[in-house]
């Protein structure tokens, strides 16, 4: 199999793209992982960010929007 070059070039692209995939699937978990606890941390500091009862009512409407626009949940911390 490794005596001719055609397969050897294969045998190399394909080893390189499992590698590439896997680096960008690390990648992508990291991701991930830091929108989640960016996230949360929005969540969590709701009350220190919107302090007041006016402010507090544009909380809602901050939320509402990332729900509908972005599909991002911001009224609970899982998913």
């Amino acid at each position: 199999m490794l005596g001719n070059m055609g397969h050897l070039m294969f045998l190399l692209l394909t080893v390189s793209l499992y590698f590439y995939t896997v680096q960008l699937q690390k990648k992508s978990e990291k991701a991930e992982k830091t929108f989640q606890d960016l996230r949360c941390e929005i969540i969590k500091r709701s009350k220190e960010l919107w302090a007041t009862p006016e402010t507090w009512e544009h909380r809602k409407e901050t939320f509402r929007w990332m729900q509908s626009t972005y599909g991002i949940n911001l009224y609970h911390e899982n998913k």
